[in-house]
């Protein structure tokens, strides 16, 4: 219908898809990781900030395939939230959105 040919042209127009990439690009989600990316005025921070998480649920998850003494898991999760914590504290905070805590 009428409607559903706006709606697909304007999704077209602003580089949405429907079912995957878009027809003439390349690459697919890396190339629009690495677009986002290439946004951001501090990646390695935004990195190291999704990092010690991911880290943290995937040793929490993921933990007892490599090691089946449950303390080494605890003890690396607990690592990895200290690093999280201490990222987001003092270097995510600071330098993305101005944070003090004095």
């Amino acid at each position: 219908s009428g409607r559903n040919s706006v709606l697909l042209r304007a999704c077209r127009m602003s580089g949405m898809a429907f079912g995957g990439a878009d027809e003439g690009e390349s690459g697919g989600l890396i190339a629009r990781a690495s677009d986002i990316a290439q946004g951001l005025n501090y990646p390695k921070t935004a990195f190291f900030h999704i990092a010690f998480k991911t880290a943290a649920i995937l040793i929490y998850m993921f933990g007892s395939w490599f090691s089946s003494n449950f303390v080494n898991i605890f003890v690396l999760c607990v690592l990895m939230l200290a690093f999280d914590f201490w990222t987001v504290k003092n270097v995510s905070g600071r330098l993305m959105v101005a944070l003090r805590w004095w």
